[in-house]
């Protein structure tokens, strides 16, 4: 049953909506628009250890709903004997027991592969979970069928999983050129109309990526606004257009530069090799656009603000000049200084309290204006993360709210 295409807000509401019954997910995309990070992200909101598989690897059928006997060799590497069919796989959702403590701990990607937690008769105590089988297109016919039967029936061998184990897989589209010597076709008895996985397409979301670059504490300040600002117009991901420098290699290559410290000062032919082992020959037009954008792209300098010299236009722009704000200001506590004068109060209170746009335009040509309140967020957080916020300087920050909110607020009274 296919369902259309999905960011992660969509996927969550379709998964929960499936939660109940046997139904499981297959999750289509290229490499690196985010399948593994929505399974296990909609894994932790519920609560539930996520499992991941990688069933590329795997070759015989029997690996997913059976288990091979186990033998027992002598010190020359002789069988002597069979040891038991009973062994559970390391990926099942059941109880282990902790190398360390011996306490009794669910399967997760921590502890999968522990020796297995049994009760009274011997059998393995299985928990809920999501068990997510990744590389779904790379195994054979007959090894996805095995994955769909134990979806179906929730059984290993002869046990009975925990009701509330779910089955999410996910694969890279076929139709893909550069993925088409290690995929295999998928049945339509798993996916498409009559299929019995719920079938989702993930969808490229620049948003999703810029969250993820943000968060990332391996790329610098200067790379983290660069995307911000840029990455919505370069296109990075259009199968259309013949774009598909998958968000996966963006970061990497973004770590790269932050590495070398690489930025728009000395992005010299260093850099731009790495930008072209990263996103290959045949993303050239990115590639150039992408060497363009940095070649031109112009950071705030701290300093330069709180004298008046130069104001952001932009709300991306400021949101990258507050980072270059605190680090000055860090600075001169470092160094016991003044941490403004009474100039530079007032350049930095202007900063603050200006009503930036967010470089786009409506219909009519006229600039969209940027969220007040989000604004000030950025600067509340920032002030926080650097443990300046409780100082005097910033006691007016306090107080300020979004114009559009204030006079909400004011609409709300009665008299």
């Amino acid at each position: 049953m296919y369902l259309g295409e999905v960011d992660y807000p969509k996927f969550k509401a379709l998964a929960d909506a499936f939660a109940n019954n046997s139904v499981s997910i297959a999750l289509e995309g290229g490499a690196g628009l985010g399948k593994t990070s929505m399974i296990e992200a909609y894994a932790r909101e519920r609560g539930l250890p996520c499992i991941t598989v990688a069933v590329g690897v795997w070759s015989d059928p029997a690996s997913i709903v059976e288990f091979g006997f186990g033998v027992s060799t002598d010190e020359g590497g002789r069988v002597k004997g069979i040891v038991s069919e009973d062994k559970i796989p390391a990926w099942a959702p059941c109880y282990r027991i902790d190398a360390k403590t011996g306490a009794k701990v669910k399967t997760d990607k921590n502890t999968m592969g522990y020796k297995v937690w049994t009760d009274a008769y011997g059998s393995p105590e299985f928990h809920p979970a999501i068990v997510f089988f990744d590389e779904f297109s790379a195994p054979r016919a007959e090894l996805q069928n095995a994955i769909l039967t134990l979806a179906l029936t929730k059984k290993l061998k002869n046990w009975t999983l925990d009701k509330g184990t779910r089955f999410f897989v996910a694969y890279n589209s076929a139709k893909r050129i550069e993925f088409a010597p290690f995929v295999h076709k998928i049945s339509p008895a798993l996916v498409g109309n009559n299929g019995r996985f719920v079938e989702l397409k993930v969808k490229y979301n620049p948003e999703t990526i810029i969250e993820y670059v943000l968060k990332d504490a391996g790329i610098t300040d200067f790379w983290k606004g660069f995307t911000e600002k840029n990455l919505r117009v370069l296109d990075i991901y259009n199968e259309e257009k013949g774009r598909k420098v998958s968000p996966r290699s963006y970061c990497e290559m973004l770590k790269a530069l932050s590495t070398g410290k690489y930025d728009n000062v000395n992005f010299n032919a260093v850099a731009e090799t790495i930008c072209f082992a990263l996103t290959g020959e045949q993303n050239s037009q990115v590639l150039d656009a992408f060497i363009e954008r940095v070649k031109t792209y112009t950071t705030f300098n701290g300093e330069d603000i709180l004298s008046g010299k130069v104001m952001p236009d932009t709300q991306i722009d400021a949101n990258c000049a507050v980072k270059e704000l605190c680090n000055v200001f860090m600075n001169r506590i470092a160094k016991k200084v003044t941490l403004m004068s009474a100039k530079e109060r007032k350049c930095f209170e202007t900063f603050v309290k200006k009503t930036y746009v967010t470089g786009t335009k409506d219909a009519d040509g006229a600039d969209i204006v940027s969220s007040k309140k989000e604004f000030l967020e950025v600067i509340k957080a920032n002030l926080i993360e650097y443990d300046i916020m409780h100082r005097t300087e910033f006691a007016f920050i306090a107080g300020l709210k979004d114009e559009s909110e204030r006079k909400n607020n004011e609409e709300s009274f009665e008299f």
